[in-house]
């Protein structure tokens, strides 16, 4: 079963402001929240669940794929990604670099971009960055 996990960037005040953080999703009051996993801690000496909230910036709100990269590394939604495709037009494979998008199909995560299709095609993927930090990634083409 795949795990479901988000990440966001946070706009709180402190030392996060500006950083993603990761756990569940939490909407309150027309405000999105990240609560990392946190159990079995210790708070002024008695042992339990803490919960913090973290306010994040709707807009760069994604899902974990339930995939890593082949350095390891979790995709998410947003994520910028580079790998290679099977050729629909010629035999071999294309270079990719692509957008990771949720699609409303059966499908479910899809690339976006250069050779798109359903993000399990793809072989020897690598996150790059990501459009919320790294949009030039995408930008002028793709054929870098």
């Amino acid at each position: 079963m795949r795990e479901y996990k988000f990440r966001g960037i946070c706009i709180a005040e402190g030392e996060l402001k500006g950083k993603f953080v990761f756990g569940d999703l939490m909407q309150k009051n027309g405000k999105m929240y990240i609560t990392p996993h946190l159990n079995a801690v210790e708070v002024k000496g008695h042992i339990g669940s803490l919960i913090i909230m973290h306010e994040v910036d709707p807009k760069t709100v994604g899902q974990y794929t339930g995939l890593k990269d082949r350095n390891g590394q979790e995709i998410y939604e947003g994520d910028i990604v580079t790998g290679k495709r099977e050729s629909h037009w010629h035999g071999g494979y294309d270079k990719v670099y692509a957008e990771i998008k949720f699609s409303d199909s059966t499908l479910g995560f899809m690339v976006d971009g250069l050779g798109g299709g359903p993000l399990h095609d793809i072989q020897d993927i690598e996150v790059i960055g990501n459009i919320y930090e790294n949009p030039e990634l995408l930008e002028g083409g793709l054929d870098q």
